[in-house]
């Protein structure tokens, strides 16, 4: 990481708007829906999504590899439960992102966690966030009418304490109303709305540290 941005994570603790906590819907896994020529394809990837059935899925995490029953035993996917969602976002208030895009963050979405179970010892305590050689995707459900940008990001340590922040860049599909991003790592992802000060309708719950320090 540059100096620059370890600067900037040490200098700069986003605004943190409305939390949108949203409801709980735990996740599935499912084979690739795939028939006919694109067998060989089914045995590669492993879907889990946040519905009985697949085609009511909204939010989706796919991991394809060498060999779909390997991924399945390999990896655990994880929709983190509104309590706990809650707990992560007050004791992480750090949100790295070009100030070009905003100044605020709202969690206006889901929030996963991907675990290597192979590594995993204790699940009462926080997994070791270790490097997914597969291809992962993540496919998060856009809210509705929205224009806003939206980030999907990880929580991992940035200069030396946790922060959220984009491993890899979005796509925000209004189309289809989805942000879709590659997950390189395990551990905890988010969907996120990047605003400016002049959107907000309400007070944000946190301050930068900027305007903290004016007030002292």
């Amino acid at each position: 990481m540059s100096p620059e941005l370890c600067a900037d994570l040490a200098a700069f603790q986003a605004r943190l708007g409305e939390i949108v906590a949203g409801k709980f819907s735990p996740l599935r896994r499912f084979k690739s829906p795939c028939a006919g020529d694109c067998e060989a394809v089914q045995e590669k990837i492993v879907l889990w999504g946040d519905a009985e059935n697949l085609r009511d899925v909204r939010n989706v995490v796919a991991i394809e590899g060498a060999d779909a029953a390997a991924i399945a035993a390999k990896y655990e996917v994880t929709a983190i439960p509104a309590e706990a969602k809650l707990k992560l976002m007050a004791e992480n208030r750090f949100v790295l992102f070009s100030p070009k895009l905003g100044d605020s963050v709202f969690f206006d979405g889901p929030m996963i966690q991907i675990r290597n179970a192979e590594k995993v010892e204790n699940t009462e305590k926080e997994p070791t966030v270790s490097r997914i050689p597969e291809k992962c995707r993540i496919s998060f459900s856009l809210p509705a009418s929205s224009s806003d940008v939206f980030s999907i990001m990880h929580l991992r340590s940035v200069g030396g304490r946790l922060a959220w922040i984009a491993d890899t860049p979005s796509t925000t599909d209004r189309r289809m109303h989805t942000v879709r991003a590659a997950a390189d790592a395990t551990g905890t992802y988010a969907l996120l709305r990047i605003m400016s000060r002049a959107d907000h309708r309400q007070p944000p719950i946190g301050k930068t540290a900027k305007s903290a320090a004016s007030k002292r």
